[in-house]
């Protein structure tokens, strides 16, 4: 059995390990509840590095700097709130799975261009080949 001692500002605060030991359930990080979402997984140029990041189906815009490859997927992954960094979070690890079809891009309800969803990786875009866990 540890005791820890900690000195501070006048006041004296013993810790003891043994009830630590007694209480198993706090030491336990809490799991947070995971539910599954169509995301669209973003690797976006940010001026000199890219960002991966995720947007909820339902995001109504992504802004992308103009003349840069970005990359834009849709996949479905698990999701859930961080409170750490009060985000949400995507589990690659647990659920990636892409999703195919046509990204379409318009302007008003005038279709400006239609882009496949899927790009293999190996694939050129804008003169930037994809390689898989790179950045």
């Amino acid at each position: 059995m540890k005791t820890l001692v900690y000195r501070g500002g006048g006041c004296l605060c013993l810790l003891v390990g043994l009830l630590a030991g007694q209480h198993p359930s706090l030491l336990e990080a809490q799991d947070p509840v995971r539910r599954e979402e169509l995301v669209y997984g973003v690797n976006a140029y940010l001026g000199g590095v890219y960002e991966g990041g995720f947007y909820a189906q339902d995001q109504g815009t992504i802004y992308l700097l103009a003349d840069a490859p970005s990359v834009v997927s849709l996949r479905r992954t698990l999701v859930y709130f961080w409170p750490i960094t009060n985000r949400q979070v995507a589990d690659w690890d647990a659920l990636n799975q892409q999703i195919t079809g046509h990204l379409e891009i318009r302007r008003g309800r005038r279709l400006q261009a239609s882009i496949p969803l899927y790009i293999p990786v190996g694939a050129t875009v804008h003169n930037v080949e994809l390689k898989p866990g790179a950045g």
